[in-house]
């Protein structure tokens, strides 16, 4: 499998934070939004990949896209993933802009390239270290159809976030966030899809990271340094992972020989 690993883009909670990292456990970020930053990082993202006549590929290739279930998470698999003139399905309605909270943004529809069948699907599984800061609590389940109707939001089992609790010592800790690092990668193993995108999280990443090379692939010293450092805003790391617990596939492309 080739998983791309996305870290979403700035969002008004990580601007603040950096200030005083104590505005993280502040209400007026909560599900914090792109900003105009953030949203820039998105075309960024795009117009570096083309430049290298990577995003084509990337889009082609590709068979799925899962986002966290928060706004700056979906915000920025539109902003990567959509435009203005697209002719595919409507990822993120039009948003007003407002005061430290939001960008005005016109309604971006979904790449061609990514159309024929192919998702964008929420999981609960992708979200960043849960509990404690309210950037990390997510809104109800209906409010995010109406805004992102281009997601398909069916794996997300409760309407609202049962999850989250305030308080740091309510903070997920490190081993249970890695565990559901793993349980993702086994997710992934179970779908038919081998090219996914996730648009994801730093401490989501970081962990998954970790477990990545806890199960098996060893990687060298330099080569650890870069994937255990923690992500950039827009970063994307891609792996390719093997399952050995499961029969591998013969690949139509391999030849035995003689």
């Amino acid at each position: 499998k080739t998983i791309y690993l996305i870290r979403h883009a700035e969002g008004f909670h990580n601007r603040a934070g950096e200030r005083d990292p104590k505005e993280y456990g502040s209400e007026a970020y909560a599900d914090a939004r792109l900003t105009a930053r953030g949203w820039r990082q998105c075309e960024h993202f795009k117009e570096t990949l083309e430049s290298r006549d990577a995003y084509g590929k990337m889009l082609e290739t590709c068979e799925l896209v899962v986002v966290s279930p928060l706004t700056r998470a979906m915000e920025t698999a539109a902003g990567m993933f959509g435009s203005v003139d697209g002719d595919g399905c409507v990822l993120m309605e039009a948003t007003r802009a407002e005061a430290m909270k939001a960008c005005e943004r016109p309604a971006l529809r979904c790449d061609a390239r990514l159309r024929g069948g192919k998702k964008f699907v929420a999981l609960e599984m992708v979200r960043e270290q849960i509990g404690g800061n309210p950037c990390d609590r997510r809104r109800s389940v209906s409010e995010y159809r109406r805004e992102f109707p281009g997601v398909d939001f069916s794996f997300i089992e409760d309407e609202d976030d049962v999850l989250w609790k305030p308080g740091r010592e309510n903070r997920e800790p490190e081993p249970v966030l890695r565990a559901r690092a793993r349980k993702f990668l086994d997710w992934c193993f179970d779908r038919e899809e081998d090219s996914i995108i996730v648009v994801t999280h730093s401490a989501f990443m970081c962990n998954l990271m970790v477990e990545y090379c806890f199960g098996g692939h060893v990687p060298s010293e330099n080569m650890r340094e870069h994937m255990h450092a923690w992500p950039q805003n827009c970063e994307c790391r891609p792996l390719v992972v093997v399952d050995t617990r499961r029969k591998l596939t013969t690949s139509p492309f391999y030849h035995a020989g003689g």
